[in-house]
């Protein structure tokens, strides 16, 4: 049996999704936010629901059939949606939750400065009865590290591979290049999504002591233990340092929510004591400026079938009585003081008052 739209929230109104992706809308004090039993669906719903948020459109019908009528507060905050299908997107890099962190500056020149240091230590010796190719290939390594580093490519993987490949053509000329792997460690654990980032650094390892078997004296265990350490030192150091960084931003995140809300408690503050002060201020007129207003209307009332003496005497009165009006609201005005009690005391303005009634 179908019920009627008007019987029921549209707000509320269960959207004809698939049931893997199925969402609910929230009721208005939820402020819009979307519920969603499958992070793989999620943007479907969403654009299911902001279209649903914008108004009925060619085919779209709830549950029971009846076409829904957006609600006046269901509007569709685009920026909320973002929020939301960034929140379900899952982490791809060990390393992105510091990839903005400015502190990262610092470990960056270093990083940098580490890599053109190793290379240059490793060009020295090839320079000397080394076939002209190594230094060729020495150059070329350093100018495409250079350019990416200067332009800072929006594909960090595709200037990476460039880099590790000249640096394998390099490790597989003279074995001295081994040691520039260190630096390229943390540029994998950087640049590369988690399913890409251990399985390079491992490979890179791998090549590193293939390479040291060529060495002189074969391969002994301290050229296995160097690289293999050198890989750990660095993946502990990349994922510890963004664990580090991940704690540091839920901190922050929590400063800011404490300094948001004492913001908005002393708002409201401000809010209540000015509308406590605009109450006073009204009882304080009422209680001053009504009874002269008051006096006046009677004095004027009694002058019209009094004598014209004592018509005079009210009207002179009433005159009296509306220039004290005037320089209590001109008193109000400037020091919000009742001028009655600035010099004399209580019971002598009461009498004051009650005489002039």
């Amino acid at each position: 049996m179908s019920r009627s739209a008007t019987n029921k929230d549209p707000s509320r109104v269960l959207i004809r999704t698939p049931p893997r992706c199925r969402a609910r809308a929230a009721p208005p004090s939820g402020q819009g936010l979307v519920r969603t039993r499958s992070v793989r669906c999620t943007r479907k719903s969403i654009e299911r629901l902001r279209g649903f948020r914008r108004g009925p459109t060619p085919g779209s019908r709830t549950l029971d059939g009846v076409t829904p009528t957006p609600a006046p507060h269901a509007t569709a905050p685009r920026a909320r949606a973002r929020v939301l299908l960034a929140r379900s997107r899952p982490r791809r890099r060990a390393g992105a939750a510091a990839a903005e962190a400015p502190s990262l500056r610092l470990v960056r020149l270093a990083l940098h400065g580490a890599f053109y240091a190793l290379l240059a230590l490793a060009l020295g010796p090839s320079l000397l009865g080394k076939p002209p190719a190594v230094p060729a290939l020495g150059l070329l390594l350093a100018a495409a590290y250079g350019a990416g580093v200067v332009r800072r490519t929006a594909r960090p993987g595709l200037w990476l591979t460039g880099v590790t490949a000249l640096w394998l053509a390099l490790l597989a000329l003279d074995h001295g290049f081994s040691y520039v792997a260190f630096p390229l460690f943390f540029h994998f654990l950087h640049a590369l999504p988690v399913r890409w980032s251990l399985p390079a650094v491992a490979a890179s390892t791998a090549a590193v002591v293939a390479a040291q078997a060529t060495a002189p004296g074969g391969l002994t265990a301290a050229k296995v233990i160097g690289p293999v350490a050198g890989a750990v030192v660095a993946v502990l150091t990349a994922y510890g340092y963004a664990a580090l960084y991940r704690e540091s931003a839920r901190r922050q995140s929590l400063i800011d929510d404490l300094v948001r809300t004492r913001d908005e408690l002393s708002a409201a503050q401000r809010e209540a004591g000015r509308l406590a002060e605009r109450q006073r201020l009204a009882r304080e007129i009422h209680d001053t400026l009504a009874q002269g207003f008051s006096s006046i209307v009677l004095l004027a009332r009694a002058a019209e079938n009094a004598d014209p003496a004592t018509a005079r005497a009210h009207m002179r009165e009433a005159g009296r009585t509306a220039a004290d009006n005037l320089a209590e609201a001109r008193r109000f005005v400037r020091a919000l003081t009742p001028p009655a009690l600035e010099d004399t005391p209580l019971p002598e303005a009461l009498r004051r008052v009650t005489a002039r009634t």
